[in-house]
């Protein structure tokens, strides 16, 4: 099981509900959150999903996303 950890613009639950319409729907996420409380709102997902799929429904969504580490 991979770690990833992206920086987001996510600050709401709206914008949290907006995210999880595609990342609910991957088998291959096993957990994942948002920290909308620290400056950063870093998202943690936890599995065996490509970062290229998280990027990409990110950029679906018009939110914005950078990977962290």
């Amino acid at each position: 099981m991979k770690i990833l950890k992206f920086k987001t613009n996510i600050k709401t639950k709206p914008g949290v509900a907006t995210i999880s319409n595609f990342i609910d729907r991957w088998d291959e996420v096993v957990n994942w959150e948002v920290e909308t409380t620290s400056a950063d709102s870093i998202l943690t997902v936890r599995g065996n999903v490509r970062e290229s799929k998280v990027l990409s429904a990110f950029r679906k969504a018009g939110l914005q996303i950078a990977r962290v580490g």
